[in-house]
């Protein structure tokens, strides 16, 4: 009599347990899918898990064609949104807003990730985003008079 009730028990909690264990998955994957939508911030759509990065993920193109294809992608807007994996990132494409973050409000952007192997990537591992703890010197050092 308690085996069965037990079991009986178990056949509803195991699979209800499972669905909910599911549906958190899925909603921590996709909790930042509307990130730019809420904004208002025109964006690529993401694939699930991997954002926009899926083809460099799979090495059917380079990581450099990749962003040339986004930023082509976004013509016609001044700033956008794509998403690295499932981060959302700002992708500027106007040159006086560049120069306007880079410039003014380069101490909000220190220590950018980065995800490229440097022997895989030498020259974009040795840019501006790679200069981890030394982008206020170098920065002084382009723009001495801000």
């Amino acid at each position: 009599m308690y085996g069965e009730k037990w079991l009986s028990s178990a056949v509803v909690l195991v699979p209800t347990g499972l669905i909910v264990c599911l549906y958190i998955t899925y909603r921590f994957i996709t909790r930042n899918n509307d990130y730019f939508a809420k904004r208002n911030v025109p964006y690529i759509k993401s694939t699930l898990l991997f954002g926009n990065t899926l083809r460099v993920v799979m090495r059917k193109v380079s990581f450099h064609d990749s962003v040339i294809e986004e930023y082509s992608q976004l013509e016609g807007h001044n700033i956008g949104g794509i998403f690295q994996l499932m981060r959302p990132v700002y992708l500027v494409r106007d040159p006086e807003l560049i120069k306007h973050v880079t410039v003014k409000d380069f101490e909000h952007f220190v220590d950018l990730p980065i995800f490229i192997p440097e022997d895989a990537e030498p020259i974009l591992t040795k840019g501006l985003q790679a200069l981890k703890g030394k982008w206020a010197t170098f920065n002084d050092f382009c723009y001495p008079t801000k």
